[in-house]
């Protein structure tokens, strides 16, 4: 895991990035034989066996050695597939996908719809594809959001603290390699505020 530095004032930081493991499925048939991607063109694959025959079927995803196919997006949850939980179990989910949500009053008094509001409505949940998220709806500001993950940020943290930083990166090189300047934070900044103004680059 690599670590950077930050200088803040004058005291500087330390931080790494909190990272899930992800679910990467290899591609088989759909007797679960799996597959080799290869890139033909740059928009363009075909898939074989690794004796090299040219497979031109259905592709899916191999779970344990079981060919499975992609997953519907939910549509319903049933009373007893969700659960009303304490507001923070949501706010340690590290999220993936976010979304506006518009609830009902129902929800509205389980969750409660202040600023203060202290629970928040948990279930399981898929957009389809080959995905699968634990998710929850709570109030933010006022507003209601929903936010889909598959890891807490504590249990990241705790792992993050486990492992030893092998390298480390310093943010204090304001040139590449061929000695282009690096567009500052301040530049970027004032582009994503749509302030067309570029002459701060270091």
């Amino acid at each position: 895991m690599t670590i950077y530095e930050l200088k803040i004032g004058s005291d500087t930081i330390r931080y790494m990035p909190l990272k899930e493991a992800e679910l990467d499925l290899p591609n088989c048939d759909k007797d679960g034989k799996e597959l080799i991607k290869e890139q033909i063109t740059k928009s363009a694959y075909k898939f074989k066996y690794a004796d090299g025959t040219e497979y031109k079927g259905t592709i899916y995803k191999s779970l344990n050695g079981t060919a499975i196919d992609k997953g519907l997006k939910t549509k319903e949850i049933k009373d007893s597939e969700f659960e009303i939980v304490d507001r923070f179990e949501a706010l340690d989910l590290k999220p993936q996908h976010l979304y506006f949500v518009e609830l009902s009053n129902y929800f509205k008094e389980k969750i409660g719809d202040k600023g203060t509001a202290s629970k928040a409505v948990k279930f399981n949940f898929s957009n389809g594809q080959y995905s699968s998220y634990t998710a929850y709806i709570y109030n933010y500001a006022n507003s209601f959001l929903m936010v889909l993950g598959n890891a807490y940020i504590t249990e990241l943290i705790a792992e993050a603290k486990e492992k030893t930083p092998k390298t480390q990166t310093k943010l204090n090189e304001l040139k590449s390699t061929d000695g282009v300047n690096k567009v500052s934070v301040l530049a970027l900044a004032q582009a994503r505020e749509g302030v067309k103004k570029w002459e701060n680059f270091t």
